[in-house]
């Protein structure tokens, strides 16, 4: 099976059939072939991988992160009441995070990546939008340079995406989003910044334009919102884009971009921390009993919330 498509000049790899074997192998004979396997692969120390390893350059904090996450390797996140040692690790990194972005500490929940916090943003505000608007096909508005993760949070959840255009300053265009809104809109996405261009959207233009018109509004700052408060406080200047920004609802950001954790882990976060609950699954049908969940997965590796924390309490 080739892996690239053709006309890339990238090298072709091909891989044969495999079947179950019938013995097992020595550990040290399989941890060398893993070995040779990667012979090919990115070397994101080398300072080009770019959205896909964000390298601390810390072999301290590199080593840290590692001995916590081989410490909770084999736990498992899915019941906090079975490891209170989790349940404490991930109530410390939401407040850090929330403390960050200017809301309640009790305002969100730690995910599995920028995806899954932008597919539970995403899912919120169509269940806002039925029980408090009536809205039975909702929409999301934004512009063009937004995460393809809304538009896969869309696909998934059966909600039509509007995208608009962007200025001439490569920031989203209120007015055209404006234009974009109807009855149906449950929600207006800003990025803080963008993938495509790294620039900040006007957030208090778009988060006004939504609150007028009583619309939920997300700020994916996946990639900047471990980035941007240090901006903040070193003295960069830095346009307005969490909390602090009357209109916005929600927002979203990845420990394991900026705040140097390993994959994956990120964090949703809401103004109001009843909106959470919204997230939350509950079905009690079941001859196994009460099951819950407050994100999308269910059984979840504790390694990652581990290692946000460790690298958290590092570099304080």
């Amino acid at each position: 099976m080739d892996t690239d498509a053709p006309g890339t000049d990238r090298p072709t790899v091909t891989m044969a059939p495999l079947a179950m074997p019938a013995q097992g192998r020595p550990a040290t004979e399989v941890a060398s072939e893993l070995a040779s396997m990667r012979t090919g692969d990115l070397d994101w120390r080398g300072g080009r991988s770019f959205s896909l390893v964000y390298n601390p350059d810390d072999d301290e904090l590199e080593e840290l992160l590692e001995r916590v996450g081989a410490s909770f390797l084999h736990e498992n996140g899915l019941n906090p009441f079975k490891y209170p040692s989790l349940a404490r690790i991930e109530s410390e990194v939401v407040a850090a995070a929330m403390s960050l972005f200017h809301t309640s500490p009790k305002a969100g929940s730690v995910t599995s990546g920028g995806t899954e916090s932008l597919f539970l943003a995403v899912y919120t505000a169509r269940e806002h939008a039925r029980s408090e608007r009536g809205v039975t096909n909702p929409t999301v508005v934004a512009a063009d340079t937004v995460h393809p993760a809304v538009a896969k949070a869309c696909h998934y959840l059966g909600m039509e995406l509007i995208t608009t255009g962007h200025r001439d300053d490569l920031r989203a265009d209120p007015e055209a989003m404006a234009a974009a809104m109807d009855d149906r809109t449950a929600l207006v996405v800003g990025s803080a910044p963008c993938y495509p261009f790294g620039v900040v959207d006007p957030i208090p233009e778009i988060a006004a334009l939504a609150a007028s018109r009583g619309v939920l509004c997300h700020v994916d700052a996946c990639l900047g919102g471990w980035m941007l408060p240090w901006m903040e406080r070193l003295g960069r200047e830095v346009p307005p884009w969490d909390f602090r920004v009357e209109g916005v609802t929600s927002l979203s950001a990845d420990i394991h971009k900026y705040g140097y954790a390993f994959k994956g882990v990120s964090t949703i976060a809401y103004r109001d921390p009843a909106m959470v609950r919204r997230q939350w699954f509950l079905y009690d049908n079941w001859p196994g009993g009460l099951y819950g969940s407050p994100t999308t997965a269910g059984t979840r590796p504790a390694a990652a919330h581990g290692r946000s924390v460790g690298g958290h309490q590092l570099s304080r």
